[in-house]
């Protein structure tokens, strides 16, 4: 009986001598938690974790999140991953916490640019955990925006690992979901980076979401263009005419023009007389091209002298361009030589030389003349332009 008694008494002292540590350690976070300055509230959950880790205390867990989440300028990344991680193989923590954390350190990883296989990692564990959520409570919409939210920062990991495709899937994902113009802006980013890396498939695929998000006629251009650029120019002609017809444009006039130019030269002669009056840029060009598609493709019998003399100063004209595409495509003019430069200038002197011997010959005809104004004319009453 002595002995059972002197055992409950140990017992006692020592239950009595846990709950002061306990209720030290619960003061000692409060006190942190309700710090104003977010580094005097890091620096006291530091002091915390030293002295209770591992000690078994209830808000070690929560010490661990908080010194992950809470901004500090004087807290080095590594230092928030660190913590962060911990932070996710302990228990006790609330899911909704628990994305938080997710977000952070995909954040923090695609911030230092470091373990970006762990950055998308983590946002598809957001992911994964958000959905979860979302079938247990589908109308509440926190866990919808949670999901848009990992598939952000999907994209960013992605784009930023250079892999643009997956990047733009995710970006796209994210956008379906949250809706937000910033997301928009950065599909556009993307789409136009991929475009001019030429990597046309996954541009197509990323312009064809935002032609669907509007079907206007500047997304219907960039997407016929790119698809133009990836030799679809069959799919990009019906779709260029699909936008014309709902709204005419002049840039969409001029690529109509350009590809029915060696499929169907008196048709596109139309379209680039429209060009040319509703497109100020390439006005002049447009009005060339049908110039010399009109003088040169012509079914009057009674000019073919004239189109011979015209077909030999256009192959000129295409010698010299083609000349001119070899050595100068993709080149800013400001990183060229000054040889170069003269070079340039010298072949498109001799491009202007042979369009205005083109002029002449064009002009020596008057029944060929009398003709292009009046195709001319016609154009400019179908489209109202005064």
């Amino acid at each position: 009986m002595k002995r059972i008694l002197l055992t409950a008494v140990l017992f006692a002292i020592v239950a009595t001598g846990f709950l002061a540590a306990q209720s030290e350690a619960d003061e000692a976070y409060i006190k942190a938690m309700t710090q104003s300055d977010p580094c005097q509230k890091v620096q006291a959950l530091k002091a915390y974790l030293q002295k209770y880790a591992g000690k078994g205390t209830q808000y070690e867990n929560f010490a661990c999140v908080y010194l992950c989440l809470t901004p500090c300028q004087t807290k080095p990344a590594a230092e928030s991953i660190q913590y962060g991680e911990k932070a996710l193989t302990m228990s006790g923590i609330d899911d909704l916490t628990r994305m938080q954390i997710l977000i952070t350190l995909s954040s923090l990883y695609i911030g230092t640019g470091q373990n970006l296989d762990k950055a998308r990692a983590h946002a598809g564990q957001l992911i994964e955990l958000a959905k979860a959520n979302k079938e247990k409570e589908p109308s509440e919409a926190q866990w919808s925006k949670m999901i848009g939210a990992g598939w952000y920062l999907q994209g960013q990991a992605a784009e930023k690992a250079k892999d643009m495709g997956a990047a733009a899937d995710a970006y796209i994902n994210s956008y379906v979901i949250l809706k937000d113009p910033k997301i928009m802006a950065q599909i556009k980013k993307l789409a136009k980076t991929l475009y001019d890396s030429k990597q046309f498939a996954q541009a197509e695929k990323v312009f064809r979401t935002l032609y669907n998000q509007s079907k206007d006629p500047d997304s219907a251009l960039i997407l016929g263009q790119t698809l133009y650029r990836d030799n679809k120019a069959d799919e990009a002609l019906a779709l260029f005419k699909e936008a014309y017809a709902k709204k005419k444009t002049g840039e969409l006039a001029y690529n109509i023009g350009i590809i029915l130019a060696k499929k169907a030269p008196q048709e596109a002669i139309d379209y680039l007389i429209e060009a040319s009056f509703l497109y100020p840029a390439q006005s002049q060009n447009a009005l060339g091209m049908a110039q010399n598609l009109f003088f040169t493709s012509s079914p009057d019998a009674k000019i073919n002298e004239v189109i011979n003399k015209i077909q030999e100063e256009q192959k000129k004209i295409d010698d010299l361009t083609k000349s001119f595409n070899t050595k100068f495509t993709d080149k800013n003019e400001e990183d060229l030589t000054d040889e170069e430069k003269a070079e340039m200038k010298k072949i498109l002197s001799d491009i202007d030389i042979q369009r205005a011997e083109i002029a002449k010959l064009q002009s020596s005809s008057s029944q060929m003349t009398a003709k292009w104004t009046k195709r001319m004319d016609d154009v400019k009453k179908r489209i109202g332009t005064k």
